[in-house]
């Protein structure tokens, strides 16, 4: 980040000009990985990793599919000052409750993952990176909704979260 954060409000401006495509919510789809699995990701360029994630032998992203209704990505600041950083917080729901879902998400309760998001805008960001990993917390539910609410979370992170343009190993 510059020194002067205005010396980058004409390209901001600029980047949000009117036409843009705009659509709400996420795809349905996204895919996780135990952070330790990844073993490099490329450097961005302007906010984008247009290369592939290099993942650790026989290890892959697992495509989780979901209710797209009243699924979103959310990355807010946090933080005063120099202390500022941000959170990015995606949740979603999983219809229905089954020994073999609530077996597997209860194993996530205290693991490092990445995660990337792909949103109805065509774009995929990464949450989550080598350092630190997102995590995973679950609500499960059988009230009007029978099911599980799933949120990942990945706090203090000093920036956006990147955009992903590379091959996802699944």
């Amino acid at each position: 980040m510059p020194e002067n954060c205005c010396e980058n409000l004409e390209t901001v401006l600029a980047a949000c000009k009117a036409g843009r495509k705009v659509a709400k919510g996420l795809t349905g789809t996204l895919y996780i990985a135990c952070k330790d699995d990844v073993d490099t990701i490329p450097a961005a360029t302007a906010m984008v990793i247009a290369d592939d994630i290099e993942m650790v032998a026989t290890k892959k992203f697992y495509a989780q599919h979901f209710d797209k209704v009243g699924s979103s990505f959310k990355t807010e600041t946090q933080g005063e000052g120099e202390t500022k950083s941000y959170k990015t917080t995606v949740t979603y729901f999983i219809a229905g409750i089954a020994p073999e879902v609530s077996n597997v998400y209860n194993s996530t309760v205290r693991g490092e993952f990445m995660a990337i998001v792909p949103d109805k805008m065509g774009n995929k960001r990464l949450v989550g990176d080598i350092d630190y990993g997102c995590e995973i917390s679950i609500i499960e539910q059988t009230d009007d909704k029978p099911g599980m609410a799933i949120t990942i979370s990945w706090t203090d992170h000093p920036d956006l979260c990147l955009y992903y343009n590379g091959v996802i190993t699944l």
